[in-house]
């Protein structure tokens, strides 16, 4: 995985100006998938925040909780590889999904039902 150092000297800026990578210029990672570990997932959360000003809302539920708050029966949150985060600038969204893209996850645009992005391995 790339370090938080090497994203940030990637020729990008994110809308405020700091320098994030572009889709194009991150290098293949070998491994991001379904089966990637909970500590692989959250360090590739951790990192997509820690860059793009994010928050995560939620994370690992039991079932009890995803029902509470309308999950889905098969939701990645039970697993502990399943996130939703709020970015605190919206302007960043598509560098946002790129890198997450690279990194092995899956974006999935929760904005107009739910004010949030949710995360889970692609």
């Amino acid at each position: 995985m790339p370090s938080l150092s090497h994203l940030l000297r990637l020729p990008a800026r994110r809308a405020d100006g700091l320098l994030v990578p572009n889709r194009s210029e991150l290098p293949e990672i070998e491994g991001t998938n379904a089966t990637m570990t909970i500590g692989e997932f959250w360090s590739n959360v951790t990192t997509l925040c820690h860059v793009f000003n994010g928050r995560v809302t939620s994370g690992p539920r039991s079932v009890g909780q995803n029902r509470a708050v309308g999950g889905v029966v098969d939701s990645y949150h039970l697993s502990g590889r399943g996130a939703d985060v709020v970015l605190h600038d919206w302007a960043d969204i598509d560098a946002f999904k790129g890198v997450a893209d690279r990194l092995g996850i899956k974006v999935i645009d929760e904005i107009e039902k739910k004010n949030h992005l949710h995360l889970q391995p692609k």
